[in-house]
Parts: C-alpha cells; sequence; structure tokens
C-alpha cells in the first residue's frame, strides 16, 4: 500500500472535523494539505464533496456598474441627398437618376461628356461597347 502523498485517504469524520477547523482558521489549502498528510487534489475533492468554503479566499463581490441616464438621443433632420431635382438641371448636368427627396427626383448633376446625357462615372456603367445582350 502506498503511503504518503498519492496514497488513497481514508475519511474519516475526525478527519473531515479537522479539516473544517482549519479552513475556519483561515489556513490556506496547501498547509492543511500538509498537515493532513495528503495532496491538494485530495483536499480539493474533499472540500468540494464537504461543499465547504474557505474564509479568505473567497472572490470580492463586485457591485455592479453604476447605472447613468444618457441625454436623450435628439432626432435629426434627415439630409436632402446630394442631387439636383429636373426642374433645377441645366443641359450640361448629368441625368441619370441618384435618389429621391420629397417626392422628386434627384439627379446626379455632375458635368456630362459631350453629347451624352450622362456624366463619366454614369455613362461607364450605363453603357458597354460590343456587349451582345442574349
Amino acid at each position: 500500500m502506498k503511503t504518503g502523498l498519492g496514497a488513497r485517504t481514508e475519511w474519516t469524520s475526525a478527519k473531515y472535523d479537522e479539516l473544517r477547523l482549519m479552513l475556519e482558521e483561515g489556513k490556506s489549502r496547501k498547509e492543511i494539505a500538509e498537515i493532513l498528510g495528503i495532496g491538494r487534489n485530495q483536499l480539493a475533492g474533499a472540500v468540494w464533496r464537504l461543499r465547504l468554503r474557505q474564509k479568505g479566499n473567497l472572490p470580492a463581490k463586485r457591485k455592479p456598474p453604476a447605472m447613468t441616464k444618457s441625454p436623450p438621443i435628439q432626432p435629426k433632420e434627415p439630409k436632402p441627398p446630394k442631387g439636383v431635382p429636373l426642374v433645377d438641371a441645366r443641359q450640361d448636368q448629368c441625368r441619370s437618376i441618384v435618389g429621391k427627396w420629397d417626392g422628386l427626383a434627384l439627379f446626379c448633376g455632375e458635368r456630362t461628356v459631350a453629347n451624352t446625357s450622362w456624366c463619366d462615372h454614369h455613362i461607364r456603367l450605363y453603357y458597354t461597347r460590343g456587349r451582345i445582350n442574349a
């Protein structure tokens, strides 16, 4: 039979009482294990089975974070998207529709490419050379 650390320990009621007393005194688990002549894992198992807690080694209770009231969110007035209504568009401004505002269609308004109704960006989007639509 093994002796010392690693040996199977018979837990008697006297040993459990001694363990409870040392835990209440605030001794560390390492000290208790050395006094009882057992390993720390054996001691941890006994403490777990008995549902004991060690005084002084309990985690400090945290206070919940203080709730602070944030100021109410003020709704922002919607800004009109960038663009030009058709009635305000000049002849040299892009006619690509980029959005709607207050029931009006808004057009890009950038300078057009010669002899087209679109700016350089939108002409690349809409016009493709040599593409066959099947």
